[in-house]
C-alpha cells in the first residue's frame, strides 16, 4: 500500500468522522438549549462533554485537511483549503466545506471568548453553527467518495435525523417563548454553563 492510498483512505475516515463528531456536537448543543438534562447527566457534564466533542470535531476536521493537502491525487493547493471556492477540483463542493468549517472555528473561537463580547453578541454566532452543520452535511454528500455507499447514506441520515430531530422542537420552543424570552432564559442559565 503506498502513502497515497494511506491518504486516501485517512482522508475518507477523517471526513466521515468529523461528520459524525460535529453533529453530535449540534445534537448536544440543541439539547443544552432546551434545557434538558437529568440526574444521572448534570447540566455541567452535557455542557462540558458538548465543548469536549466540539474541539475534537474540529480537530480532525482540521486533520482532514491536512491529510488532503499531503495527498498528490487530490489536487488540492493549502489556499484552496483556507479560501472558500479556489479550488480546482469541484470548487463548490470544496468550498462549502471550508466554509462549513471555517463557520464552525468561528463559533468556537467566539465561544472561548463569551466572556468578554457578551452573552448576547455570543448567542447570535453560535446560532450560526447550524449553517456550518449543513454546510458540512452537504460538503460531504457533494464530494465524499463513498456517499452512494449504504453505509454512508445510513451515516449521513442519522446524523441529519438526529440533529434535525431536535432543531425542529428547538424552533417550535423559540417561536413559542419569543426570541427576547429566550435570551433572558438562556442568559439566566449561561452563568456556569461554557460550551
Amino acid at each position: 500500500m503506498d502513502l497515497n492510498t494511506v491518504l486516501w483512505i485517512l482522508g475518507r475516515a477523517t471526513g466521515m468522522v468529523g461528520v459524525i463528531l460535529l453533529s453530535l456536537a449540534a445534537a448536544m448543543g440543541l439539547a443544552l438549549s432546551m434545557k434538558a438534562s437529568s440526574p444521572r447527566f448534570p447540566r455541567w457534564l452535557t455542557t462540558d462533554l458538548h465543548r469536549y466533542v466540539t474541539i475534537l470535531a474540529v480537530v480532525v476536521s482540521v486533520v482532514h485537511l491536512v491529510v488532503l493537502w499531503l495527498d498528490s491525487q487530490s489536487g488540492l493547493s493549502a489556499l484552496s483549503l483556507v479560501i472558500p471556492f479556489i479550488s480546482a477540483w469541484d470548487p463548490v463542493a470544496v468550498g462549502i466545506g471550508v466554509l462549513g468549517l471555517e463557520i464552525t472555528l468561528v463559533v468556537w473561537l467566539t465561544t472561548r471568548l463569551r466572556d468578554r463580547m457578551g452573552y448576547r453578541l455570543w448567542q447570535v454566532i453560535h446560532r450560526t453553527a447550524s449553517v456550518g452543520w449543513v454546510l458540512v452535511i452537504a460538503h460531504g454528500l457533494m464530494a465524499g467518495t463513498d456517499t452512494r455507499a449504504t453505509w454512508a447514506i445510513v451515516t449521513y441520515a442519522a446524523c441529519a435525523g438526529m440533529v434535525m430531530g431536535l432543531m425542529v422542537p428547538r424552533m417550535v420552543i423559540s417561536n413559542r417563548t419569543g426570541t427576547r424570552g429566550a435570551v433572558a432564559s438562556d442568559a439566566r442559565g449561561a452563568g456556569s454553563a461554557h460550551s
